[in-house]
């Protein structure tokens, strides 16, 4: 059964008959062309089609250099299909540039040249080889399991069927991916996962033709942590509490007991994703960070109950970019973070806290990071784990080994209020600089990864990422000189030096009220124990 137009709302605009279209059936186009194809005209037309379902609407689009109505359709990819080969090449620049026009302002403009070039070459490929093809052929296509490899899918594009002397569409995929096929390995990899991430952004849930049924919002899943009796426990013996301490025991003790003492299990899918974004700004951190996709993918596939990503090592100098994994790990699940120094801690007291009739007694960081948070898996950065002291009469190991043991954790005790609750599912992140020291009972319980130090392209983007930051925190527009290459090939330094230059050159240039910062290296081979101002 046909549907019924509504003149006033589709005005100007007719269903082209599916025997003239050969696909697409069911599509609005302008009168004028309805009549030329039906009568075998073959003027180029400048107007999109669209479903007859959508809604019209008046968009303008300069991408083609044509001013014109745009049907409310012309975001799916449905509204190609009808066009030739000579013209669909401008369409399908104009249509995926609308499309991605909100995600690309957060990409760098190599990045955002390479998302779009690559968006359109896929959609021209899957409309080629795809009978109706969609926006989730686009998703398939670039994330097809088949592939061995990003430089397949561009070679594939590259070189594709439709020969250039012989299309418009061939010769425009043979051109556009010829620059890419010759990037080095480490951009281009970059730069897709980069991109697929937008595309996926873009052009998700849907998938072009159907819009996706309401459905009721799933509520976060979320376990107890505090239980109920142990809560009522503890809150007897508060008494036993310094008088000076008390009101503040009370008040962490109502904060654990927030939401009937549970806690919430993080959104796996989304840190998964957001862990993406990572890896293609940090290539030193991959192989942690496909780690910790992996433990999140096995996770989100059980009952919340047995959420767990198991505890992890990275090895490696000082300054690579170790600690910041967790942060971003952390940032990617929402979720608390702390860090403990094994080289300075004060012994088990840290994470299990110190009996209440002790002299400055305190809750451990445990306690803390689940009473004052509403998630039942913050992460623990315990650093320098290769200097765990041994000669402390409460070592830090035996409660180590007891929170990376799924069992023992389940009933972790907090002295101070003398509390057994759940910390089975917190993250560990361990680091250490030689793993020689690092106990063994340790390492048996956690994945080890070496990680490298960051080379040049990655250190540049860490300087760039850093003077944009301090532009948006200042409001100032102050850019790095040449110095920024120079100071991104000095593989010697590590990190946290790198940034304290950057910052130091950044600061002077706003008190001289100089529009660019000049960074003074240090001398190669030596720790730079200040900042030079240049002369």
């Amino acid at each position: 059964m046909s549907a019924k137009l509504d003149e006033s709302i589709y005005s100007g605009f007719e269903p082209l008959d599916s025997s003239v279209l050969g696909r697409g059936h069911r599509l609005l186009v302008p009168s004028k062309i309805k009549f030329e194809r039906e009568q075998g005209g073959n003027t180029p037309s400048k107007v999109v089609p669209t479903p007859v379902a959508a809604d019209l609407r008046k968009e303008t689009t300069t991408d083609i250099g044509v001013s014109q109505q745009v049907p409310p359709g012309a975001n799916d990819l449905a509204s190609l299909f009808f066009m030739e080969d000579d013209e669909v090449v401008g369409y399908a620049k104009a249509l995926t540039a609308r499309v991605l026009k909100n995600h690309l302002p957060g990409l760098d403009a190599f990045t955002a040249r390479f998302c779009a070039d690559l968006f359109t070459a896929v959609s021209l490929r899957v409309l080629h080889s795809v009978d109706q093809a969609t926006w989730a052929d686009v998703l398939n296509f670039l994330e097809d399991p088949a592939w061995d490899s990003t430089r397949q899918i561009i070679l594939d594009l590259h070189r594709h069927d439709m020969s250039p002397h012989k299309t418009d569409v061939g010769r425009w995929l043979f051109e556009s991916m010829r620059p890419i096929v010759n990037l080095p390995e480490g951009s281009m990899e970059r730069a897709f996962r980069r991109s697929l991430v937008v595309i996926r952004d873009a052009i998700a849930p849907g998938d072009g033709r159907i819009k996706p049924k309401a459905r009721r919002v799933k509520k976060p899943a979320s376990i107890q942590v505090f239980k109920p009796e142990a809560m009522a426990r503890a809150f007897a013996c508060i008494d036993k509490i310094d008088d000076k301490q008390r009101d503040r025991a009370e008040r962490d003790l109502e904060a654990a007991r927030a939401n009937n003492g549970c806690r919430l299990i993080p959104n796996v899918r989304k840190a998964a994703r957001n862990l993406e974004r990572v890896a293609a700004d940090f290539e030193n951190l991959a192989e942690p960070i496909k780690h910790l996709q992996t433990g999140l993918a096995l996770s989100g596939a059980m009952a919340p109950a047995d959420f767990r990503v198991s505890p992890m090592l990275l090895l490696g100098d000082p300054g690579i970019g170790k600690t910041h994994l967790a942060l971003q790990l952390a940032n990617a699940l929402g979720v608390p973070m702390d860090k403990l120094s094994a080289g300075g801690s004060q012994g088990a007291f840290q994470l299990t806290g110190s009996h209440a009739s002790w002299n400055r007694a305190m809750p451990g960081s445990v306690f803390n990071l689940l009473s004052t948070g509403t998630s039942a898996a913050p992460v623990m950065v315990i650093d320098e784990v290769d200097k765990i002291g041994q000669a402390s009469q409460y070592p830090l190991e035996p409660a180590l080994l007891d929170m990376m043991e799924p069992g023992t954790a389940r009933t972790f005790k907090d002295e101070y209020y003398d509390l057994e609750f759940d910390a089975s599912r917190i993250i560990f992140v361990l680091t250490a600089n030689d793993l020689h020291s690092v106990p063994l009972p340790l390492q048996s319980r956690m994945s080890v990864f070496h990680v490298p130090r960051p080379q040049p392209e990655q250190r540049l983007r860490i300087i760039l990422g850093e003077i944009a930051r301090l532009q948006q925190k200042t409001r100032k527009h102050i850019d790095l000189d040449s110095t920024a290459n120079d100071l991104a090939e000095r593989v010697d330094m590590d990190l946290r030096q790198t940034i304290r230059l950057v910052q130091e050159s950044f600061t002077k240039a706003m008190l001289a009220r100089s529009a660019t910062a000049r960074v003074t290296m240090p001398t190669a081979g030596r720790r730079s124990i200040g900042f030079m101002a240049a002369a």
